[in-house]
């Protein structure tokens, strides 16, 4: 076989002549108001659930406070309160953020680890690959989410891990068929038969023109996975099944200013603030982000 005319850096597409005439565009998009705005706040709550448990390392344990100080509104010592126990509520929900965001990130991984790769293979190879990873993808809608996840937990008992990570597996399927439908028509362009004319490898096409290509789908659904996989975490915080006392958590805050929502209403609000806030950002980030996209590759 004669070596390809192409090499993989000159190949004449329009993605290519796309990054270099528009190079500029990538970072405009990410300095967007609305972006930057929802990246800076994802930041902080991140950069929360990094630095507050070390901090605050003696939060987690803490079965409790000052008792003669219980359910107290916000002060200048307790700025947000305090518990059924006295402990104070704003150092248990930024200790709490911890458990809940990596919660989250367990999810997102485990749902882009299965549902981008199959998605993009069916897509683009289509075929009998395309018809396996469907039947595949329809097999997995059939189960019962929330019982497989409760059996997991039945099994593992509190365990965040194993039910983020049942969860992002259960929500796989749906990421796959929307990358498998995002890559569908890129693999009909020219430039993609030109590609592979030319010799390039399956690998370098996907990574290079085929993924670039649909990352703002990806990003998307992962941002409405997260906001999803943030309520799934923290209802089951509320239902006691994750996350055992006295370990602070999103959802299990919840939980106790709701047993207490006649004595002080109060406690309800602060880690209910935290979860909209969150999904909300989550969100607008994700219809943005799509925005972005959508302006730079029409244009």
């Amino acid at each position: 076989m004669s070596a390809s005319p192409w090499s993989e850096t000159d190949l004449p597409s329009p993605l290519v002549r796309g990054e270099t005439e528009g190079a500029h565009r990538p970072r405009s998009m990410w300095r967007r108001p609305v972006i930057l705005c929802c990246l800076v706040y994802l930041g902080i709550v991140v950069g929360v659930a990094i630095i507050a448990p070390i901090v605050l390392p003696q939060v987690g344990h803490e079965d409790a406070g000052n008792l003669l100080a219980v359910l107290k509104g916000p002060s200048s010592r307790h700025w947000l309160g305090t518990d059924s126990l006295g402990r104070d509520v704003l150092e248990r929900l930024l200790v709490g953020t911890r458990v809940t965001i990596v919660g989250v990130g367990e999810a997102l991984l485990a749902a882009l680890l299965l549902g981008v790769p199959l998605g993009v293979v069916a897509g683009y190879f289509g075929g009998w690959v395309d018809s396996v990873v469907r039947w595949l993808s329809d097999l997995t809608f059939s189960m019962p989410a929330i019982v497989i996840t409760l059996a997991v937990l039945a099994v593992f008992p509190g365990s965040v891990t194993a039910a983020m990570v049942t969860l992002g597996v259960i929500a796989a399927p749906g990421l796959m068929r929307i990358v498998r439908s995002a890559a569908l028509p890129v693999r009909e362009e020219l430039y993609i038969a030109a590609a592979r004319v030319s010799g390039l490898s399956h690998r370098y096409i996907i990574s290079r023109h085929v993924l670039p290509r649909i990352s703002g789908a990806v990003i998307v659904q992962c941002s409405l996975l997260a906001a999803i996989a943030l309520q799934v975490q923290t209802g089951l915080a509320f239902l006691n099944l994750l996350v055992p006392a006295p370990a602070p958590s999103w959802g299990g805050m919840v939980a106790d200013g709701a047993n207490e929502i006649v004595a002080q209403p109060w406690l309800i609000w602060p880690p209910g603030v935290a979860i909209a806030l969150t999904v909300l950002v989550l969100g607008i980030f994700g219809d943005a982000v799509r925005d972005a996209r959508t302006k730079r590759w029409s244009s």
